[in-house]
C-alpha cells in the first residue's frame, strides 16, 4: 500500500467493527453460592452484614430459570445486558408447601415488579441488597457447568 495513512486508517476501522462488538458471556447453566475460602469469609465480615448461602440458579437456553434458595423457588424468564443479568418472576412458592396456604405468609410470596438483578463478572453472578433493617447482604453464585 503506497500511503501509510490509509493503511493505518483501515486497520482502525476493521478493529473497531470486528473488536468492540461487547458480546454477552454464555449465561446459560446452573449456578450455586460460591463456596469462601478463609480470607474472602474474612473481607465479607469486614464489608457485609451478611452473605446468602444455599441458593441454586438454572438458566435454561429458552430464557426460562428456576431460582431456589433456603425457603422459596422461583420461576420466570431472564434477559442480560453485556454486564447485568435480570430475572423476572413469574412464579413464587414455599419449598415447604403447607406455608403457600397459610395467610400469615402471603407478604412474602407477593412477586415484586422489579426484576432480581445480579452483575456478571465472569463466571460469577453477584448482588448487593438490604433488608428491612438495612444490613447489607451479598449474593454470589458461581457457574458450576
Amino acid at each position: 500500500m503506497k500511503n501509510p495513512i490509509v493503511f493505518l486508517i483501515i486497520i482502525i476501522i476493521v478493529s473497531l467493527m470486528f473488536g468492540c462488538r461487547g458480546e454477552k458471556p454464555e449465561l446459560t447453566g446452573k449456578y450455586k453460592t460460591y463456596q469462601t475460602n478463609l480470607v474472602d469469609r474474612a473481607f465479607r465480615s469486614i464489608v457485609y452484614d451478611s452473605w446468602v448461602v444455599g441458593t441454586s440458579l438454572d438458566l435454561k437456553s429458552d430464557s426460562t430459570f428456576i431460582l431456589i434458595n433456603c425457603s422459596m423457588k422461583m420461576k420466570g424468564k431472564w434477559t442480560a445486558t453485556k454486564d447485568s443479568l435480570l430475572l423476572k418472576v413469574s412464579d413464587k412458592k414455599f419449598r415447604i408447601d403447607s406455608l403457600n396456604y397459610s395467610t400469615k405468609w402471603n407478604n412474602w410470596r407477593t412477586i415484586n415488579k422489579k426484576p432480581i438483578s445480579f452483575k456478571i463478572k465472569g463466571k460469577f453472578l453477584e448482588t448487593i441488597y438490604s433488608d428491612s433493617i438495612e444490613n447489607k447482604i451479598l449474593e454470589k453464585l458461581e457457574k458450576t457447568n
